[in-house]
């Protein structure tokens, strides 16, 4: 593994443009040099029915936008101990996007400098919710409100942003503490190391 020190990955959700994805997938792996790569993945989408399901599907994914690399996707096991243990083995830790509550739900369960130590020097990707889930603050989409996520990353973001929601950025920007924030609309990304 080529990372010396943490990257983040975050995006706005739903992305659909196709040259923008391929954009996506690309930084994702940019730092990385070898060919086969652990993802582990936590979706906020599915319940325990569909997890292989919706594993094979990100799995795919991940292969048709990087042919050229090895991929292997695992999903997060709800157990706070075996999720800490899964990340040692990941090149990639990806929060995916659905309900920003049933990723706190799992993260909360663990103390923050024990999560953040476990990030460490690894590429980790929030889309959406789980970008919500990295910061401080963040504005729900789902519920039309400001909430509190873990602060693994001291910022705030506003996820699905457009134009028509520059009050409701505001609104976010002077909530709680001086932080920076990112307005994320969908089909776009920002890294932070």
């Amino acid at each position: 593994m080529s990372v010396s020190m943490t990257k983040y990955v975050l995006h706005g959700g739903l992305a659909k443009d196709k040259a923008y994805k391929q954009d996506f997938f690309d930084e994702i792996v940019s730092t990385l040099s070898q060919k086969s790569i652990s993802v582990l993945y936590l979706s906020a989408r599915i319940n325990s029915e569909k997890k292989g399901e919706k594993t094979k599907q990100k799995q795919e994914e991940f292969r048709s936008f990087l042919p050229k690399k090895d991929i292997t996707v695992v999903m997060v096991d709800e157990n706070p101990e075996k999720f800490l243990d899964q990340t040692h083995a990941a090149d990639i830790v990806y929060f995916g996007g659905g309900d920003t509550q049933q990723i706190l739900n799992l993260l909360r369960q663990i103390p923050l400098d024990i999560l953040s130590q476990h990030l460490q020097n690894k590429i980790v990707v929030g889309v959406s919710a789980g970008a919500n889930a990295l910061s401080k603050y963040y504005f729900s989409a789902h519920r039309q409100q400001i909430e509190e996520g873990l602060g693994v990353l001291p910022i705030k973001v506003f996820c699905h942003y457009t134009e028509e929601k520059e009050q409701l950025l505001a609104n976010l920007e002077a909530y709680g503490e001086q932080l920076t924030s990112f307005a994320l609309p969908e089909d776009y990304f920002v890294i932070i190391q």
